[in-house]
């Protein structure tokens, strides 16, 4: 078995490993998604955004072909590119309720896993888009793969995860995967925190590197 690429039965089988009983099956499951919340919500990660087409249906206000792990909207664009402008529910449903006519939709609101949209669009189109925060779905069946880079799986996700096993059954030995998972977090953090590679370079020393990579854009 790889150690690359992982799915939540192969992440399991390592956590495992020779030391623990098939009977803490259920446990080391959760312990495994509990570590990844953990890490998913510890960092704004590169990995967390996404875009996608999504649609409309004429005399429908809700929209459609939303994706499954939707989370905080950060742009809605219309099939023409024009923004359409968020507003909260209570402001919505007063300014949609006086709205009959079929129109182009200028603004939108969010209630639980709904978009919805008012003037009520007048025509359909599948040219909509949505930048959005990926929502965190945890792992349920053995072939779930976490929204997670695949060559960090073993060295965060499943030693990090061994050292909560381990640190439950008091087994002095759980700071050496302890270890690995927080030098991995850092590897992490390195290769998928875009704002903070910049952040890190030094002022003086990497002046001429800005000026370079500022330039080329």
């Amino acid at each position: 078995m790889s150690a690359s690429d992982l799915n939540f039965g192969e992440m399991y089988e390592f956590v495992k490993g020779d030391r623990f009983s098939p009977t803490k099956e259920t446990e080391i499951k959760a312990v495994l998604n509990t570590v990844y919340g953990t890490g998913w919500n510890s960092n704004q990660w590169d990995f967390r955004y996404n875009d996608v087409n999504v649609s409309v249906e004429a005399g429908n206000r809700v929209l459609q072909d939303t994706p499954d792990d939707l989370g905080p909207i950060n742009v809605l664009v219309n099939e023409s590119g024009w923004r359409v402008n968020y507003e909260p529910p209570r402001a919505f449903f007063q300014y949609a309720q006086g709205i009959t006519d079929l129109s182009a939709p200028t603004i939108y609101t969010r209630t639980t896993d709904e978009v919805l949209l008012a003037p009520t669009p007048e025509t359909s189109s599948t040219q909509w888009r949505v930048a959005y925060e990926k929502r965190m779905q945890f792992m349920v069946d053995d072939d779930d793969t976490p929204n997670w880079p695949a060559e960090h799986r073993y060295n965060y996700l499943v030693q990090a995860a061994r050292a909560q096993m381990l640190a439950s059954e008091n087994d002095p030995t759980f700071d050496v995967p302890q270890g690995y998972s927080e030098q991995a977090l850092e590897a992490v953090k390195r290769d998928y925190i875009s704002d903070r590679r910049y952040s890190l370079l030094q002022y003086g020393r990497d002046a001429l590197a800005g000026a370079e990579y500022e330039g080329s854009v």
